[in-house]
């Protein structure tokens, strides 16, 4: 449920082939190698929309048990073979970078160059969020369009703007609300947060590197 929930909406080939375990004597003693273990890891944390460290310090305990032990440029490999993944692997990787010391430059030896979508969700990231439940909500889903593939965005829009009615009311199921949101009702909601995020970018403050990163972090009280 985890691999299928956070990972197929980018892609649907990385995780089963390379995550799940192969049938046979040796099944039960198979773990993924170390380097699909740390994409994992990456998109988990990209689908979480960068928010607060767990995800980060997951990141940065997977690097400093098997970190040593990756070829130089581990991560081309990956983008190689599952090219839909580039955009949000690298993006997590470049934030991880500043949050917890991932060394990116020696996972890939492309340079990040960050297009406007990353350099929006990379600003959106939120290692100390202050915000309410529901728009950190809307901050993944907008993350979340941020990072999509190339020709996603119509699948963006189903997943998290005009979502199944069954999924709305497996939300008011476990918000313990008595009754789901209208279609139309969740949709006006989510844009709207989707204004506040992007309205809460315009007033923080823009410290950009070298590189055109953005280094500040804060927090986004709405």
């Amino acid at each position: 449920m985890e691999l299928h929930w956070r990972i197929h909406w980018y892609e649907r080939s990385f995780a089963s082939e390379r995550l799940l375990a192969p049938s046979g004597e040796f099944a039960d003693s198979w773990r993924p190698a170390p380097v699909d273990e740390l994409v994992a890891l990456l998109l988990f944390y990209a689908r979480d929309g960068f928010i607060d460290l767990r995800l980060a310090t997951d990141l940065g305990a997977c690097w400093d048990a098997f970190g040593a032990a990756l070829e130089p440029d581990a991560l081309d490999e990956s983008i190689r073979t599952y090219p839909l993944l580039e955009h949000a692997l690298l993006m997590a990787a470049k934030v991880a970078e500043k949050t917890v010391g991932l060394p990116l430059e020696r996972l890939t030896e492309h340079g990040v160059k960050l297009r406007r979508r990353g350099r929006i969700a990379i600003r959106l990231a939120a290692p100390h969020p202050h915000a309410s439940q529901p728009q950190l909500y809307a901050d993944m889903g907008l993350i979340d369009g941020l990072l999509a593939p190339p020709g996603d965005f119509h699948a963006f829009i189903r997943r998290q703007i005009f979502p199944p009615r069954e999924v709305l009311h497996e939300r008011a199921r476990s918000a313990q609300r008595q009754r789901s949101s209208s279609t139309l009702g969740h949709s006006l909601r989510v844009l709207w947060r989707y204004g506040l995020a992007m309205a809460s970018l315009s007033r923080a403050p823009k410290i950009f590197g070298r590189d055109g990163f953005v280094t500040f972090f804060g927090g986004r009280d709405r």
